[in-house]
């Protein structure tokens, strides 16, 4: 008799093992997809190439400009502008 109760324990102890390890899967956590929500706010950035440095031009003379490139950086779409007078 004691025979047949340990037998039975220690199946109910291998099919308890068993069990738990069929039931504890760690793969389907390794990788998951997710929408997201995310706010950024607004950044309006200008880079130039070279520095504006025009010189001393006096009111109402000529003067050469620099080579200059100018880029928007931000975030926002900007209309850029350089104007000659």
């Amino acid at each position: 008799m004691n025979g047949k109760i340990g037998g039975l324990l220690a199946l109910l102890v291998a099919l308890t093992v068993a069990i738990a390890i069929g039931t504890y899967d760690t793969s389907s956590a390794a990788t998951a997809e997710q929408t997201v929500t995310v706010t950024v706010p607004e950044a309006i950035s200008i880079e130039v190439t070279n520095p504006l440095d025009f010189g001393s031009i006096s009111a109402g003379s000529t003067g050469d400009s620099p080579e200059y490139t100018i880029k928007n950086t931000g975030n926002v779409k900007i209309d850029l502008y350089a104007k000659n007078k």
